[in-house]
């Protein structure tokens, strides 16, 4: 069996919030990313909706690249960057989402899981000895193809958090992956760790809040 870090299972944690959600339209209105009620102060959507999900494929969709992904990542550097990875690409995704739909709700962990393609995107660009040739159009192609189902899509997917995400993975990867000296399993900086503790807790934390949420709404 493979055995998960204590960081990606507090970051897989988030999509189980969908069991507890017994009406996707009330969730969405309770913890969702609603665009009014966030430039209204209630910025904690921008977190909260990426925890909640909008039926049972979407969330094991989302699952399912979150651990293969995360797992990737965790084996190949360290796991402290796959909490702070998700953290802050779920949320680039939200404000990219806030900009650019303003008057459409969204749900879902895409930010964030989009944030930790780019993030592998700019490992494999730095550090080509890591992946092999077929690995490395495996993620191109993956990335290709999910913005191309956006664009057939874009009626009920929310591309621009999937840009937002992405780009700030890819900005995390550039600025984080040092460009030489790099080994698998590498050893990172107490600060890294600790960054990567406190974005572990904050998700964690998120989820409490929004299951929180949905049971007093």
């Amino acid at each position: 069996m493979i055995q998960l870090s204590k960081n990606v299972l507090t970051c897989i944690r988030k999509a189980i919030i969908i069991f507890f959600i017994p009406d996707i339209s009330s969730s969405i209105e309770t913890a969702g990313i609603v665009k009014p009620d966030i430039w209204q102060g209630e910025v904690w959507r921008l977190l909260t909706g990426t925890l909640l999900h909008g039926n049972i494929l979407h969330f094991m969709f989302n699952i399912g690249a979150l651990f293969v992904l995360g797992k990737l990542i965790e084996v190949i550097t360290h796991r402290a960057y796959v909490p702070l990875v998700f953290l802050i690409s779920a949320l680039s995704g939200s404000v990219f989402s806030l900009l650019f739909i303003p008057d459409v709700p969204s749900v879902g962990a895409s930010g964030g899981i989009m944030g930790l393609l780019g993030f592998l995107f700019i490992l494999g660009r730095k550090h080509k000895h890591l992946f092999p040739a077929a690995h490395q159009q495996m993620l191109i192609k993956g990335t290709i193809y999910t913005f191309l189902a956006g664009l057939l899509a874009y009626q009920v997917i929310d591309n621009p958090a999937h840009l937002g995400g992405f780009l700030a993975g890819v900005l995390l990867g550039w600025k984080l992956i040092p460009h030489r000296q790099f080994r698998i399993g590498m050893v990172v900086s107490r600060p890294l760790k600790i960054i990567g503790m406190i974005s572990a807790g904050i998700i964690a934390i998120a989820s409490f809040f929004t299951i929180y949420k949905m049971v007093i709404s």
